[in-house]
């Protein structure tokens, strides 16, 4: 099972830095509209530098913040979507 990123930031808090911290909680604020920011976005959001969002999701367990993106923007695990509706 997927870890959603709002699990995956409660795991990691305690080893998180201030500025990954800070970046982690702009990700909760925008974590439904996650799809739509790029990299740049969402360190302007936070207020910190793209390097700390960009270890923030390594840190989270994601390859990239490319990849979190791709993540959220798919159906919720409890919601079926029927595949003629699914593109790929």
């Amino acid at each position: 099972m997927v870890k959603s990123i709002e699990v995956r930031i409660q795991e990691q808090h305690d080893a998180l830095s201030k500025a990954e911290r800070t970046a982690a909680s702009a990700v909760l604020l925008h974590q439904g509209d996650l799809a739509q920011y790029t990299l740049d976005d969402l360190a302007r959001l936070a207020g910190v530098s793209k390097s700390t969002v960009a270890r923030l999701f390594r840190a989270l367990g994601y390859a990239s913040y490319r990849d979190a993106r791709y993540e959220s923007s798919l159906p919720s695990a409890g919601v079926s979507v029927p595949l003629d509706v699914l593109t790929i």
